[in-house]
């Protein structure tokens, strides 16, 4: 009976899966691709046996989990990955509003208590589809994670758009 095994598609998640898909690494595993969020409630829900699951959800979680070694997605530092956009500093973002992508966990927490405790403001919130272009349509700050940080950071220093940048990792 194979694996069911959670998998991210996002670039820095590319170690772990590419043997597994050129079959450097035999394993019987059947992969299921997804949003962290999205595998996150499969895993909780028993429909995977392994996959990357967000911090958060570990800490909200710990009894039906278990850490492997020397294995995660981390910084200590700039990540480059998790990105506020704004068309403001961060610290004027005080009862604005701020999309949060519907496909992160930790991030979104981590926004929230930098803004609570480092920013000191306090912010609307609505989750949505993580698209840099909606998301300011609807709100005066975006957060994106993985792929979509990186290709939405790259469009905006080509585009030179005006908008501040915060590596939520700094």
């Amino acid at each position: 009976m194979p694996i069911k095994l959670g998998q991210v598609d996002y670039l820095n998640c590319l170690p772990v899966y590419y043997p597994l898909e050129t079959g450097q690494v035999a394993l019987d595993v059947h992969m299921v691709r997804g949003v962290p969020t999205y595998l996150n409630r499969l895993f909780l829900e028993g429909r995977l046996d392994v996959t990357p699951l967000s911090s958060i959800e570990y800490a909200r979680h710990p009894d039906k989990c278990i850490i492997l070694p020397h294995l995660s997605i981390s910084s200590d530092g700039r990540v480059g990955s998790i990105l506020l956009f704004s068309r403001v500093p961060p610290t004027e973002l005080e009862g604005r509003k701020v999309c949060l992508p519907d496909s992160s966990a930790t991030s979104v927490v981590l926004l929230k208590i930098l803004f609570q405790h480092y920013y000191h403001v306090e912010a609307a919130y609505e989750t949505t589809s993580p698209h840099l272009d909606l998301m300011l349509r609807r709100a005066d700050a975006a957060l994106l994670i993985g792929d979509d940080a990186l290709a939405a950071h790259q469009r905006v220093l080509g585009e030179n758009a005006g908008l501040f940048v915060t590596d939520l990792g700094a």
